[in-house]
């Protein structure tokens, strides 16, 4: 959150893009208009590197982090959601599977295949 301020800790949905810069365009330059153009849609700001090229934002429940640097313009947004505790397994329950049939099986763990890490 910048210098002298405590860190915050955000949970929610997550996406990161990362933009290829103009090879004409300055670091400081596209830092200045990304930053303009939030402040002017009412976004908070709520931190800034000495050289504007990196900046937290937030605005209602969404968080923004922009990186501007080596050509690239690297956005990072976290929106807030309520975080809820859909599975639960005890020690005991996966020990008892992994007894009886040499595995466990926890229903409600899903995992997306299709998408790279």
């Amino acid at each position: 959150m910048g210098v002298g301020k405590p860190p915050k800790t955000i949970e929610g949905k997550k996406y990161h893009v990362m933009y290829l810069m103009a090879p004409s365009a300055t670091n400081v330059q596209v830092a200045r208009n990304v930053n303009t153009a939030l402040r002017q849609a009412n976004w908070t700001n709520d931190f800034m590197s000495d050289s504007s090229t990196a900046s937290t934002w937030h605005k209602n429940g969404t968080w923004i982090g922009i990186a501007v640097g080596g050509g690239y313009i690297n956005i990072t947004s976290i929106t807030l959601i309520k975080l809820t505790q859909d599975v639960t397994a005890t020690a005991a329950e996966l020990s008892k599977g992994i007894d009886a049939t040499g595995h466990a099986v926890v229903p409600g763990i899903l995992f997306d295949t299709a998408r790279p890490m």
